[in-house]
Order: structure tokens, then sequence, then C-alpha cells
């Protein structure tokens, strides 16, 4: 167990600790080394099942809706106004970009849009919870803090929805964990410009030195709360997982080519 982990399990138990805080993806959930552009690949193949039949015999390739949704999220991010330095879009905003593309280049109905969002959505949801497992050593101390009457919370910087992160937590076994989630594009702004935590403490009537937060981002989870006056604790990944993931995206890289 890593030292950030063993300090946050001890303050955890500390009397004056109101809340116990977690990041989402890399802490309490971990991903596989998988690296995002064959995610995104992936994606691709799936969508291009569903969109093929409404296409009308016009050609749908993995590669195309794996551009798409790349630029598509970029452009989201852009189209957002900065809040507190910073821009969090949502999936339907990344969506609503890409089915502007999709049905200008191959001309699909305006009614058939919102079903195949939703079907999209599934297929991206369906391929997230695969790539996901629960680090059961923080889920028990998630769980012994909730049993000794603290406020359990997450806290994530990520454009799914609220509902959709209860759909990736739910099936791990964890979503009752919690008191509250907390997803940074329900708000419009994240953890990185440090307002989101300002909104949690806001929320629970809270002081900073109360809450104990942990996360695998050294700026976003450590050094922002800790700026704040919150007792926060780094909890990275492996450096063999950092090595496996960095080797295997140079290796995505050279297959899919450099998308910029």
């Amino acid at each position: 167990m890593g030292q950030g982990l063993q300090s946050f399990e001890r303050l955890s138990r500390h009397p004056d600790i109101c809340m116990v805080s977690v990041d989402i993806f890399d802490t309490l959930l971990l991903r596989t080394t998988l690296p995002e552009r064959v995610k995104f690949g992936k994606f691709g193949k799936e969508k291009a099942k569903v969109l093929q039949p409404k296409a009308f015999g016009k050609k749908v390739t993995p590669r195309y809706l794996h551009l798409l949704r790349t630029y598509a999220a970029r452009i989201a991010y852009r189209n957002r106004r900065l809040i507190h330095g910073a821009r969090e879009a949502t999936l339907d905003e990344i969506y609503d970009v890409m089915f502007a593309c999709i049905s200008a280049d191959l001309d699909v109905l305006p009614g058939e849009v919102g079903g195949l969002q939703r079907q999209f959505r599934d297929i991206e949801l369906a391929l997230e919870n695969d790539d996901l497992s629960v680090n059961r050593r923080l889920k028990q101390i998630l769980a012994c803090a909730s049993n000794n009457g603290k406020k359990v919370v997450a806290i994530s910087d990520m454009y799914l929805s609220y509902d959709d992160v209860k759909k990736l937590l739910v099936p791990k076994g964890v979503w009752d964990l919690f008191d509250n989630v907390y997803v940074s594009s329900e708000f419009g702004f994240g953890k990185a410009s440090g307002s989101l935590f300002d909104e949690v403490l806001s929320r629970h009537d809270l002081l900073p030195c109360q809450v104990t937060h942990i996360g695998d981002n050294w700026f976003f989870d450590y050094q922002v709360p800790k700026e704040k006056g919150i007792f926060a604790f780094h909890y990275p990944r492996s450096f063999s997982w950092r090595a496996l993931r960095r080797l295997r995206t140079d290796a995505a890289l050279f297959f899919y080519g450099r998308l910029e």
C-alpha cells in the first residue's frame, strides 16, 4: 500500500475529520493500460455498426468516427466559456458536435439523431465499464470511514454526467459508499480551478481542515486542495503501470497516426 494511501487511511479515522473525499478514475476505479486512442478506436468500431444502417448506403468507417470523436471533444471544450480559468464540457455537447458533422456528411435524418446518441452513449459506457476495476483497499477504507460516521464523497473532473458516472459506480459495488458524488460536467467547473472543492465545502458547511482528499493527479488532487487547507494526499498509479501505458500509447500513435 502506498505511503499516500496509508496516511489517508490514518487521517480518515481522526475525530476532527468530518468528510473523506476521493477522486474516482485511476484512484477508486482503476483503468487498464489501454491508451485513449485505442479506446476511441474501439468506440469507432462499435459506433460504425450502429450508424451504417442509417447512412443511406454511404460507407461509415471506424476511423472516421474515431477522428470525429477526438476532434468533437476538442471543439466542445473550446466552445465552453472559461469559468475560474478552466473549461468543462459534457458528453452531450461532444455528441452535438459529432452529429452536426454526421448529419451533414451522411444525410442522417434529424429524427434518428436522438436514438443514435443514446446508442453511442451506451457503447462508451459499456467499454468504459470493461476497462475499470475497483481499488479494493481504498474501497475498504471508505467503507470504514462511512461506518465511523464520516461523510464520504467522490469528486471527479469528467465529461460524463452524474447519471453516467453512477452507471459506472453501481456495477462495481461502490455507489452506496457515497453520501454525494460531484462531477465537474454538472457544474461547468472542476477541481483544477479549485472551484469544485469550494462548492463541496459550501454545500456541506465544512472548513477545509475538516476534510481529507486523495487522488492520482498531483495538481488537481493534491496541490489545489492542499493550498485550500484540505488534508490532501497524492496517490499515483505505479511506475510499472505508467511505463506500460506510455509504451502502449507510443505504439498507438504509430498505428493510428498523429491526429493533430
